[in-house]
C-alpha cells in the first residue's frame, strides 16, 4: 500500500472529500505467498492518513494495534487501553475541554463499565464518553480518529466484535457538535463483516458509512496482468 494507490481510491476520496461526518472502514487480506507476516498491508493506509494530517496540523488522534509481526494473541490490546488512549489524545488536541465540563475523565476510563468485560456495557460507556467530548468541540472543527488493526483489539480474554464497535462509533456522529472522520483498517482474515451485519451497518450509518472490504493484496503477477486495480 502506497499514498498513491491509497488516493486513487475511490472509496477513499468520498470519504476524505465529503463534508460531513463519514466512517470509512478499508479491510482486506495479504497476498497468500507473504503469509509469514500477520500485519497488514493495508495499514500503511493508516500511517499515510495520519502523517498527512499531523503535517498539516489537523486534528487526528490515532492507534495502531499491531506494530511488530510476531505480536500473539496473548499481547493484543484491550480495547479499553485502545480507546483511553484515543480520549487523552483527543483531551491534548484541546486542552479547554478538561476546564469546560469533561472533567471526570480520567473516572470514565478508569471506571467499572469501562473497564467491564461485558462487551456491550463497555462499548456504551466509550460511546458515550466519545460523545461528551466531540459536543465539547466546535461546530468548526474537523477531527479525524485513525484506528489501524481493529482485529487486534480484545475485551478481556475475548476478541473483539469489530461490528459493534463501528455500529457504536456511528452513534457517535449523531450527537457530535463537530465533524468527526474515523478510519478503521482491519484484516479480513482475522475479522470479516458478514452481509448482515454490513446491511445493519449501511442502515444505520447511511451516507456516514463508506466500506471497502475486500480490498486485498496482489502478487506481482496479478499487478502485472491488472495494471489498473
Amino acid at each position: 500500500m502506497t499514498p498513491e494507490i491509497l488516493q486513487a481510491d475511490e472509496k477513499y476520496q468520498q470519504w476524505h472529500g465529503c463534508d460531513h461526518s463519514c466512517l470509512l472502514v478499508l479491510s482486506g487480506k495479504n497476498f497468500t505467498g507473504n503469509s509469514s507476516t500477520s500485519l497488514s498491508w493495508l495499514s500503511p493506509a493508516a500511517v499515510t492518513v495520519t502523517e498527512q494530517l499531523r503535517d498539516q496540523q489537523q486534528l487526528v488522534a490515532y492507534y495502531y494495534c499491531q506494530v511488530d509481526p510476531t505480536m500473539s494473541d496473548r499481547k493484543c490490546p484491550p480495547l479499553q487501553d485502545v480507546m483511553a488512549s484515543l480520549v487523552y489524545q483527543l483531551v491534548e488536541l484541546r486542552p479547554e475541554l478538561i476546564r469546560s465540563g469533561v472533567q471526570n475523565l480520567q473516572a470514565i476510563v478508569t471506571s467499572e463499565n469501562w473497564n467491564h468485560e461485558d462487551e456491550g456495557l463497555a462499548l456504551e460507556t466509550m460511546r458515550d464518553c466519545l460523545i461528551d467530548l466531540f459536543q465539547s468541540f466546535s461546530p468548526e472543527d474537523v477531527v479525524t480518529l485513525v484506528l489501524d488493526r481493529m482485529d487486534r483489539c480484545r475485551v478481556g480474554d475475548d476478541k473483539l466484535s469489530g461490528w459493534r464497535l463501528l455500529t457504536q462509533l456511528l452513534q457517535v456522529f449523531k450527537r457530535a457538535a463537530c465533524t468527526v472522520k474515523i478510519l478503521v483498517v482491519t484484516n479480513s482474515t482475522s475479522l470479516r463483516l458478514g452481509q448482515d451485519q454490513r446491511e445493519r451497518l449501511k442502515s444505520v450509518g447511511g451516507d456516514f458509512y463508506v466500506d471497502k472490504l475486500d480490498w486485498h493484496q496482489q502478487s506481482e503477477r496479478s499487478k502485472a496482468l491488472n495494471p489498473s486495480r
